[in-house]
């Protein structure tokens, strides 16, 4: 299986497009829309679902029971500074 996706830049955030194979074998393109928020983080959050997209796409999921987690957040470095 030949896994690809393309990642484009848009105005307001991000288009990823990708095909797979439909369940009469012939190929089928896909786009997942990506849409920043008109707010303080509105883009750091559109990011994060990119991220979060690209990570699943490619097949990485996790379990409460991983030693290891790959995680995406933002952070609001106010609240994390002592």
């Amino acid at each position: 299986m030949d896994w690809n996706l393309e990642i484009i830049k848009a105005d307001n955030g991000y288009i990823a497009e990708y095909s797979d194979l439909g369940e009469d074998g012939e190929p089928s393109q896909h786009q997942m829309v990506f849409e920043e928020h008109d707010d303080e983080k509105g883009e750091l959050d559109c990011m994060v679902n990119l991220l979060y997209f690209v990570k699943e796409h490619f097949g990485i999921y996790g379990s409460k029971h991983d030693r290891y987690w790959l995680q995406m957040e933002v952070i609001d470095q106010n609240e994390t500074d002592g």
